[in-house]
C-alpha cells in the first residue's frame, strides 16, 4: 500500500497540482480584454474632460445614450451591475474627474433588491471582474479564474465577456402578452424579491452621500417598462408604492433630481422596447433627449 501511494498517489497529486498552477498563470497572464477593463481603461483616459457618468443595471445602459446628451459623458452601465460596484466606480474616478458635474443613476426597486451578486448564483463570472478590473475588495476571493469555477475558465478560453453595444442591436420590436403566473412569479423572485443578504440599499445611500459631498447633480432614473409589465408585475406586486416610499428619504437633498419613465406617454412599446424592461435604439434616442431636456431645464438653458 505504502509503495502504491508513493508510487502512484503521490505523482498523480503532483503532476494534478502543477498542472492547475501552470493554467492559473496561463490564464492569469493572458490578455483579458473585455469590457469591464475598457470601460475603465476610458474613464482614466477621459477623467479630465468628462461631465457626466451614467451607472446602473443594463435598463440604464439600453436606456441612455451619452452623445445625445450636451455633455459630455459616458455610459458605465452593465449588465446586473449592482449598486455596490456602481459605487466602487463613482468612488475610484469622483476625485479625478475635476470636470464631473452630473451623475446619471438607476432608481428601480431591483436596484435595492438585486441578487446577482451572489457567489454561486447567476452571472458568477462578474465577480471576477470586478475584483480585477473593478478593484473591488468585495470579491477578494474572485481575484483567481480557478476560484471563480468552470464557467470563469470557460469564458477565459473563448474571449466572449464584451457586452454588445445597445446601438448595433438594431430596430426590435416588443410583442405585448399576456403573462402567466408563472412568469410573473419569475421577474419578480429574480429582479425585486429581497433576501437575507441583501444590503445594497446602503451602496446606493452611499452614492448619494458622495455626489452630495462633491457637489455633483444626481439624476434617479427610472427607466421605462412595458405597459403590461407595469400591470401584471409592477401593479401586482406594489413596486410603485414601494419605490414611491425610498425616494421619500432622498427628496428634498440637494442636486438631487427624478426622472421616472415608467408610464411615460411618449414611450410606445411596439416602437421602442426590445423586452419588458429595456428600450431599443429607437427608445433610447427618446429617453436620452428627454433627459437632456430636462438638464437643460434645470441649469436654466
Amino acid at each position: 500500500m505504502k509503495d502504491f501511494l508513493v508510487k502512484v498517489v503521490v505523482p498523480v497529486m503532483a503532476v494534478v497540482i502543477i498542472g492547475l498552477v501552470c493554467m492559473e498563470y496561463i490564464l492569469e497572464t493572458c490578455p483579458k480584454d473585455n469590457y469591464y477593463k475598457r470601460r475603465v481603461e476610458y474613464l482614466a483616459d477621459h477623467s479630465d474632460s468628462l461631465q457626466l457618468l451614467v451607472l446602473g443595471p443594463s435598463s440604464t445602459m439600453m436606456s441612455v445614450i451619452p452623445h445625445l446628451i450636451d455633455k459630455k459623458g459616458f455610459n458605465a452601465s452593465e449588465s446586473s451591475q449592482p449598486a455596490r460596484m456602481d459605487y466602487c466606480l463613482l468612488k475610484r474616478f469622483a476625485d479625478k474627474m475635476p470636470n464631473l458635474e452630473w451623475v446619471i443613476f438607476n432608481f428601480n426597486t431591483s436596484t435595492f433588491h438585486s441578487r446577482q451578486i451572489v457567489p454561486g448564483g447567476e452571472g458568477e463570472i462578474n465577480l471576477y471582474n470586478y475584483a480585477i478590473h473593478y478593484g473591488a475588495d468585495y470579491y477578494d476571493g474572485y481575484n483567481y479564474y480557478i476560484l471563480g469555477g468552470i464557467p470563469a475558465i470557460k469564458t477565459a478560453l473563448s474571449g466572449d465577456n464584451d457586452e454588445k453595444h445597445m446601438e448595433d442591436d438594431g430596430f426590435i420590436t416588443y410583442q405585448p402578452h399576456k403573462w402567466t403566473d408563472a412568469e410573473r412569479e419569475n421577474v419578480h423572485q429574480k429582479w425585486f424579491s429581497n433576501s437575507p443578504i441583501n444590503d445594497e440599499e446602503r451602496f446606493v445611500d452611499s452614492i448619494v452621500n458622495l455626489c452630495q459631498s462633491r457637489n455633483l447633480k444626481l439624476i434617479l432614473l427610472t427607466p421605462p417598462v412595458t405597459k403590461d409589465s407595469y400591470i401584471d408585475v409592477w401593479l401586482k406586486y406594489s413596486r410603485v408604492e414601494e419605490l414611491d416610499k425610498i425616494a421619500e428619504k432622498y427628496k428634498g437633498l440637494k442636486n438631487v433630481y427624478f426622472i421616472n419613465f415608467v408610464q411615460s406617454e411618449f414611450i410606445v412599446d411596439s416602437l421602442d422596447m426590445r423586452d419588458w424592461a429595456h428600450c431599443n435604439p429607437i427608445g433610447a434616442r427618446k429617453v436620452s433627449l428627454a433627459i437632456n431636456d430636462s438638464i437643460r431645464k434645470w441649469e436654466g438653458r
